[in-house]
This record gives C-alpha cells, structure tokens and sequence, in this order.
C-alpha cells in the first residue's frame, strides 16, 4: 500500500491563486528606520558627509560632531560616492589555458533507457 501524502497543498503552488504568502508584506527593517528618521532624500546625512568631506569644522560643530581625521573624511567620500553614483562594477577576466581565449564546450549526453 503507497504512503500518504501529508500535504494539504498542491505541490508547486502552496498558496491559493490571489492570496500572498507573506500578507504583511516585508517586515520593517533597519532601512525603513533611517529613512523615517533621515527622510527619503536623506538631505541632513548628506550634507553631513559633504561636510566632512570638505572638512567644514563650524557647520560639523553645529551638528554636534568634533572634526574629522583624515580616515574619516576618507571614508566620507566613499560613502558619498557610492551612495550617490553607485559601486564602480567590478570585472573578472576569464582566460583559458596559457592565457589563451576561453572555449566553451558544450555536449549533449544521450542515456540509454535500457
């Protein structure tokens, strides 16, 4: 005799047609908090980083924040600039043997049923 299957759902589509499997949708995280604390465009953090950046002791000061070192303004505009024109893409140089040009083989395997 076959066993049950357990499953009350069909297999491939555990969730009715129409109904979302996650009807909360995704769950507020950390991204979510700073953007209802810094706003959408997040202008403050940004002239903050500018600030750094430049170096601007007086409008740092206002804010509350002591002058940066230079790793810190560093890493301001790494920050900056990778929030504001994105990672520079990476690339990976793929060569075949002896720095040669890289081959491709593709073949088709046939089995033989019996």
């Amino acid at each position: 005799m076959p066993a049950q299957n357990s499953r009350t759902t069909p297999k491939g589509r555990p969730f009715a047609k129409g109904k979302s499997g996650n009807p909360g949708g995704r769950p507020k995280g950390i991204a979510a908090s700073f953007q209802l604390h810094a706003g959408k465009d997040a202008e403050q953090i940004a002239a903050i980083l500018w600030a750094m950046i430049a170096g601007d002791e007086l409008f740092l000061g206002n804010m509350g924040y002591e002058a940066p070192s230079n790793r810190e303004r560093l890493e301001a505009m790494e920050m900056f600039l990778n929030r504001g024109w994105g990672k520079a893409p990476q690339s990976v140089e793929l060569t075949g043997e002896g720095g040669g040009p890289l081959v491709t083989r593709i073949e088709r395997v046939i089995i033989d049923p019996a």
